[in-house]
């Protein structure tokens, strides 16, 4: 998520101000300037030249963001000397043609945007479809990327989708062919593991997909549950997605989600454009773990308004959508509760300021731990565990 920004001055220097205490990524771009000027009075722009430009660069001095290094920046700390140099790299155009399902003449928008197995967000760059179907991107610097289409033909209602993979190596791609299909689809049914014989409030219920891979295209709107405990999601753009249950009452909370026989509860559940992914089984308890109690500060009072974080002692599970990390802030008297966190072991620590989703970040996770208290949850277990006040810069 974009944090800050500013523009170098003539040096080259820059200074990005305003940061909360986090980890970052620090890119820099620049539009390489060919004016008539530099070539020279009356002279003209050589046709047959290889085109140019300066590659969106990362520190310390790369063009792809999975080669990137973080910078690390405490509470009221200037990091200086984070310096790099912008690479000048052969660039290529992308051009090809969107088609609809039959072959029609279909219209919409295209983008290509950086293939990283980390989903962290890259160089994007998009264009319209024209009327004949055809597109054209410019200026593409070296890489992989994922190339995705979201449009409609002139006899389809709904959005219609296409992804592909293409690889730029400073020659202009041609010929790309996307054909338009609907999404997949996921269908499954809801269940209720209950201890009182009263099973939750179905019409209330809402089913989502939460798309985790950057090659989604957003993700469908939420689907209700029937009557008889099944769902469908219907025309879901290819990608990777967590399925989530809303509008859950505090007496329930989510199990466990099954697909193909294993636990995907937590990992991502792949899903391509018309296919159909069945029989997914999503498992309601009204048994959710739970913890309460109250943080003090470094005086023994209550701690108002304190963050407290809940994250799994596997460092594995830290990543954005996760059960198994949580936060929850305390009232004006100190008091926290927590309730959902799958059975597990977890570091439990409370911060006097955090900036909103840092807790999803495995380098934040990673310095809060040294001051966390660790705790074991079992199925349904109600665990009162008071906190002491723990410092957010380290």
């Amino acid at each position: 998520m974009r944090a800050g920004g500013g523009a170098s001055d003539d040096r080259g220097y820059y200074r990005v101000y305003g940061l909360t205490p986090g980890t970052y990524y620090v890119a820099a771009t620049a539009r390489l300037v060919q004016d008539a000027q530099m070539r020279g009075p009356g002279a003209e722009a050589d046709p047959n030249a290889t085109p140019v430009g300066y590659a969106p660069t990362y520190y310390p001095g790369v063009t792809s963001v999975s080669e990137a290094s973080s910078v690390l920046v405490g509470l009221q700390q200037e990091v200086p000397d984070v310096d790099f140099t912008l690479q000048l790299v052969q660039t290529a155009r992308v051009s090809g043609f969107v088609v609809g399902p039959e072959g029609s003449t279909a219209g919409g928008s295209i983008s290509l945007a950086t293939d990283d197995e980390r989903g962290l967000a890259g160089d994007v760059r998009g264009t319209r479809i024209q009327r004949d179907g055809s597109f054209v991107i410019n200026d593409a610097p070296p890489g992989r990327y994922v190339i995705t289409a979201r449009g409609q033909d002139f006899r389809s209602e709904s959005p219609l989708f296409a992804t592909q993979t293409v690889t730029v190596v400073g020659q202009d791609v041609t010929g790309v062919a996307l054909t338009l299909t609907r999404g997949g689809q996921v269908t499954g049914a809801v269940t209720f593991e209950t201890t009182s014989g009263t099973e939750g409030d179905l019409p209330r219920l809402m089913i989502r997909a939460v798309p985790l891979s950057p090659s989604a295209l957003g993700g469908p709107g939420p689907t209700r549950i029937q009557t008889d405990g099944s769902f469908t999601i219907s025309n879901v753009p290819a990608g990777t997605y967590l399925i989530r249950v809303a509008g859950l009452s505090a007496q329930w909370a989510l199990k466990g989600v099954y697909a193909s026989g294993r636990d995907v509860s937590d990992s991502p559940l792949e899903v391509r454009n018309n296919q159909s992914t069945t029989g997914v089984s999503i498992v309601l308890t009204d048994r959710p773990t739970e913890i309460t109690g109250t943080v003090v500060d470094g005086r023994n009072l209550a701690a108002p308004d304190a963050w407290v974080i809940a994250f799994s002692v596997d460092a594995g599970a830290w990543r954005p959508q996760t059960r198994q990390v949580q936060a929850s802030r305390a009232d004006s008297g100190g008091v926290f509760h927590m309730r959902g966190l799958p059975p597990g072991d977890y570091h439990l620590v409370a911060l006097d300021d955090v900036e909103q989703g840092a807790w999803y970040d495995p380098s934040f996770l990673e310095n809060v731990r040294i001051s966390a208290v660790r705790v074991s949850l079992n199925e349904g277990e109600v665990r009162s565990q008071p906190l002491k006040l723990a410092s957010s810069e380290r």
